[in-house]
């Protein structure tokens, strides 16, 4: 196996980029049979001609959909009118349009979603005059409306199934060469120009069409033998001073961390020879806000060729034909940039080949397709190789090889992109994985690899290449970590952290590799010193973060077994607890009760009497109760649990039963006395607590201080049975005398 043709096997294991398990199937492009894919509504449809009149079309959903039943298949049929180029279900499935000319676009009703189809059909003309269909989209609207997509311009109609019958609602004139549509955005992109690098975008609403200001993308200049090189191989037309038209496959809309951006793929040739790709992405601006599309990112890709782009997980993964391999990108991380953009190198400095398990190879060859002729099964070998010539790829995550019979999707899995990511960067790594959805324990597993380095007496493997490097730097990659963790759960969005340096040499340094200054110049940008370059993320919210709950299940709550552990554990807190403040994010009470016990199993009382006394570790009723729990280790403990307390303010029952427990009635009757719950305590709870300390002092002490609030309360010093102090006068009048007794009731 040569280098640019890797052994799919040996490398399956390894990849982070899968496709699913259980392909969806479907009968095989043919002669007889044309499949075609609604990436809006995940629909595969199989057409086939069922007799001279008639067509037999098979709809496949291929995942939850509007329909009522979006697992099972169903089938009608159509008049022959002539060859299908495109068809499409509207939101609910109740109308099917099907486009045969370039003229206009056919209509079939359905009584219901899966149902029977109706057997007369409508039909709709462009409006503008000599006008050629480019394409047609079913928008957003709840009453049904169809975007025709011409040659001039756009034309919304509202579809009214009941008159079969449309009403144009909307129109604008735009010159146009071939489009982009994004459904959940509804926006369409439309190229112009000579060399269709001219784009006007339209925001489609309800019955409204809305222009936002027009932007020309820069092409790159090529040497006049690439574009004699790449016009005799058929990749476009003659270039227009130096340039290529943009082709329409180069295109795409995107939506990355709830932000719509233009993709441009542009190819170039090194000035030292070789080819190579940048992706240029133009950011649209938000609904909410006026602006012009700008072009903020560059993923820099140093290998040319046949290329096509997925999103996955808010990954942008760009798969090399020939190489067969994919290459990741995630504009999020930090990055390189000049002021105006940020040049993005691939996530893991291998590329690694999309992949699926064996066990799934085995059932392709496996089972076969019950009803179908032998020629329509699917080729075991060839037809199912990957990266292969059939494949087609459609956003944001699918891919279709229409003569293997054979649809995926494809999925990231966090795993084994932490296992390549973190050796060369652990920081990069963390961020990464922080943004992915379903990455928990993937990120809170990093996370411990973390603390392990920190807390390893060993050297690291010598095939780690954490290795030497990490182990000085896990610090500031942790604290680093945690500030992301804490940014996530603030309320309101404020500036990531500060990315901490790469072990050196970072493998993402452009200085290891080719200055992002050489590709701006190829790009027809001004080039940039490497002074002016810094680092910079981009604001993102992470779909399913680590929260403090997660932290101290999956990282917190396994006790620490060595002391080395023990301090680890109390870093990863205390930065926590200071990211999680700097936010003013609330601190739960386990994390603070997880970094006491670890501070006194490391003896270190004199921090925590510190941290408690300067407010780190918040003020709760567990912490106090915690701190009550280890007089007998730490003496002052106590009196740090009485002061918690009293400063909580909602605690006062508690502290009360703290000092009768302990036998100090005189500093409960204080303590009542400067909350002003001493008129409220049963006299009797008071007494016996002094009577059973057999201190005659403070039990003569307690029992007149009772005796005068009965004085103010109730106009007598005597005690009333329900009281229930019988007893203790008693003990009073022996212990004293009835002379005392008598005193004391005449004050």
């Amino acid at each position: 196996v040569s280098p640019e043709q890797p052994s799919m096997q040996s490398s399956s294991s390894d990849s982070y980029a899968q496709l699913d398990d259980n392909p969806i199937r479907f009968q095989p492009v043919s002669e007889q049979t044309n499949v075609f894919y609604d990436a809006v509504q995940s629909h595969l449809f199989t057409v086939e001609k069922a007799d001279s009149n008639s067509l037999l079309v098979r709809v496949q959903p291929c995942q939850s959909s509007s329909l009522s039943d979006s697992t099972k298949a169903f089938s009608f049929r159509l008049k022959d009118c002539g060859e299908v180029k495109s068809m499409k279900f509207s939101a609910d499935c109740r109308i099917l349009a099907v486009q045969r000319s370039s003229t206009a676009v056919e209509f079939v009703n359905f009584a219901t979603a899966g149902g029977a189809a109706d057997t007369v059909e409508y039909s709709q003309t462009c409006k503008t005059k000599a006008a050629q269909i480019l394409g047609f989209q079913w928008t957003q609207a709840a009453n049904h409306e169809v975007l025709y997509v011409t040659d001039c311009g756009l034309e919304l109609f509202s579809v009214t199934p009941e008159k079969r019958s449309l009403r144009l609602v909307k129109s604008a004139a735009q010159q146009c060469n071939w489009y982009a549509w994004h459904h959940a955005a509804g926006t369409a992109a439309l190229s112009s120009g000579p060399l269709s690098n001219q784009f006007s975008m339209f925001k489609i609403g309800q019955s409204s069409l809305v222009k936002t200001p027009r932007f020309e993308v820069d092409l790159p200049h090529a040497p006049s033998s690439s574009l004699a090189s790449s016009n005799a191989a058929g990749g476009g037309s003659v270039g227009i001073g130096g340039r290529q038209p943009l082709r329409e496959r180069d295109v795409f809309l995107a939506e990355l961390y709830g932000q719509l951006y233009l993709g441009v793929l542009k190819h170039y040739v090194k000035p030292g020879g070789g080819s190579a790709t940048e992706i240029a992405l133009y950011q649209q601006p938000s609904s909410d806000s006026a602006g012009n599309p700008r072009k903020s990112d560059l993923l820099v890709l140093q290998q040319g060729g046949r290329l096509a782009v997925s999103i996955v997980d808010n990954l942008v993964l760009v798969h090399h034909q020939r190489l067969q391999r994919s290459f990741a990108f995630d504009i999020a991380l930090p990055a390189e940039t000049d002021g105006y953009l940020r040049y993005h190198q691939p996530v893991t400095v291998e590329a690694m080949p999309l992949a699926w398990s064996q066990p799934q190879r085995q059932q392709q060859k496996q089972l076969p397709r019950a009803g179908s002729q032998q020629q329509q099964q699917p080729q075991d070998a060839a037809a199912t190789q990957l990266y292969s010539q059939s494949w087609i790829f459609f956003l944001p995550d699918v891919i279709v090889d229409a003569q293997a019979g054979l649809l995926w999707r494809i999925r990231i899995r966090p795993d084994r992109l932490s296992a390549l990511m973190f050796p060369m960067d652990p920081g990069r790594c963390l961020h990464c994985l922080h943004l992915r959805a379903n990455a928990k324990i993937d990120t809170a597993n990093a996370l411990r690899r973390l603390m392990l380095l920190l807390t390893s007496a060993e050297p690291p493997a010598a095939a780690d290449a954490i290795a030497t490097a990490s182990v000085t730097t896990c610090l500031p990659v942790l604290a680093y970590a945690l500030d992301l963790l804490a940014a996530q759960e603030s309320p309101q969005p404020g500036p990531l952290p500060s990315p901490p340096p790469p072990p050196p040499p970072s493998p993402f340094d452009f200085a290891a590799n080719e200055s992002p200054s050489a590709y701006s110049s190829l790009s027809g940008m001004a080039s940039f010193s490497q002074q002016q370059q810094q680092l910079l993320s981009l604001p993102a919210r992470a779909p399913d973060p680590l929260t403090q709950s997660d932290l101290y299940v999956h990282l917190l709550a396994e006790g620490p077994a060595t002391e080395a552990e023990y301090k680890a554990q109390v870093f990863v807190i205390l930065e926590f607890v200071r990211a999680l403040n700097d936010r003013n994010v609330p601190v739960q009470h386990f994390l603070f009760e997880t970094l006491v016990r670890a501070l006194v199993t490391t003896g270190r009382f004199g921090e925590l009497h510190q941290l408690i006394q300067y407010h780190v570790i918040s003020d709760s009723k567990p912490i106090a109760c915690l701190l009550l729990s280890l007089q007998s280790l730490y003496p002052p403990a106590h009196q740090l649990a009485l002061d918690m307390m009293k400063r909580l303010g909602s605690a006062n029952e508690e502290i009360l039963e703290v000092l009768l427990s302990q036998g100090r009635v005189l500093s409960a009757v204080k303590f009542l006395r400067s909350v002003g719950k001493f008129d409220s305590v049963a006299a009797h709870k008071l007494l016996e607590v002094a009577f059973e300390s057999g201190d005659w002092r403070q039990f003569y002490s307690v029992f007149r201080a009772l005796e005068q609030r009965n004085a103010r309360l109730r106009g007598s010093a005597a005690f009333q049975p329900a009281d229930h102090c019988q007893r203790y006068v008693a003990e009073f009048a022996g212990r004293f005398g009835q002379t005392a007794l008598g005193q004391l009731r005449a004050l």
